[in-house]
């Protein structure tokens, strides 16, 4: 395993003893430390680098860009869940209607909704997220809308990387309920 890590790190280095916080590196090697009790899978995957843990300094300090592509995945299987929970559809009307919700128009009619509601701190990386200067455009949507669900989606990124997942839900049930209405 840990030629394979080798490989994929890039550095051909053994990975640092005591894991990645010995050396300040987030990622993880899967390998537990000698005498360590075995891990549950929550805690082999919140210890893996799977499941969110940064401090919010921490995701603050990430580039905007950044934690809009997190931000991106996490609404993306939010609304992916929802839509089994919902009925068990086939395949093609699943992608058809997850990817009604993924549409910066959509996104973009959300954060008309939600930007009163957010708090001073959410409002920053919403900023953030939405001044950043992307290098790709939507195919559908103004540059206006996909700065906007860009922010939305920075927003986003930033409660699931911080842990408030509770906060993340709240935001994504409005702007699909808003949206919706639109």
């Amino acid at each position: 395993m840990e030629e394979n890590l080798r490989k994929q790190d890039g550095s051909g280095q053994k990975p640092p003893e005591g894991g990645p916080s010995a050396s300040g590196d987030r990622r993880a090697y899967g390998a537990a430390a000698e005498g360590a009790p075995e891990a549950s899978g929550l805690e082999f995957g919140i210890s893996a680098g799977y499941l969110p843990r940064l401090t919010a300094a921490e995701a603050r300090a990430l580039a905007p860009l950044t934690l809009a592509f997190i931000g991106d995945a996490a609404y993306e299987l939010c609304n992916r869940t929802r839509l089994v929970q919902e009925a068990d559809r086939n395949p093609r009307e699943l992608q058809k209607r997850a990817s009604s919700f993924a549409r910066a128009p959509f996104q973009s009619a959300a954060m008309e909704i939600l930007e009163p509601l957010l708090t001073e701190k959410e409002l920053e990386i919403y900023h953030r997220g939405r001044n950043a200067k992307a290098q790709t455009k939507a195919k559908n949507a103004s540059i206006q809308e996909y700065r906007r669900a860009t922010g939305f989606e920075a927003v986003l990124g930033y409660l699931y990387l911080t842990g408030d997942t509770e906060r993340m839900l709240e935001l994504i049930r409005l702007a699909n309920l808003g949206a919706d209405a639109i």
